[in-house]
């Protein structure tokens, strides 16, 4: 399966330096499912936390995670590795993303 990366975002424009081929905007969760779906697990994600609101309620990339991580448990069977950098400005959702990517890493290394 081609690698490719997932930007996730819904305001910010993918910098210039980061765009490619094998980069894929996503501005809402769904989307980003959409693509994972289409392309496989990307072999690296740029997360911001707060993606607006959907049908009247916040949004955010932990949704998105906690989905991901689901697929891996059943639907892929594995855990693939990838890299990830936070984007977010909103200081508690960039620790909820890197507590939680902490412990994907943890279980992905068995360490």
């Amino acid at each position: 399966m081609k690698t490719w990366e997932l930007f996730l975002d819904d305001r910010r424009e993918c910098p210039a330096s980061l765009n490619g081929e094998d980069r894929k905007v996503a501005r809402a969760v769904q989307e980003a499912k959409e693509l994972v779906l289409q392309y496989g697990p990307p072999n690296m994600m740029w997360l911001d936390h707060d993606l607006g609101m959907v049908n009247g309620k916040a949004s955010d990339t932990m949704e998105f995670l906690n989905w991901f991580m689901e697929q891996c448990q059943t639907v892929w069977g594995y855990y693939p590795e990838f890299d990830y950098f936070v984007i977010s400005d909103n200081p508690v959702g960039r620790k909820r993303i890197e507590s939680f990517m902490t412990a994907y890493i943890r279980l992905v290394h068995g360490m």
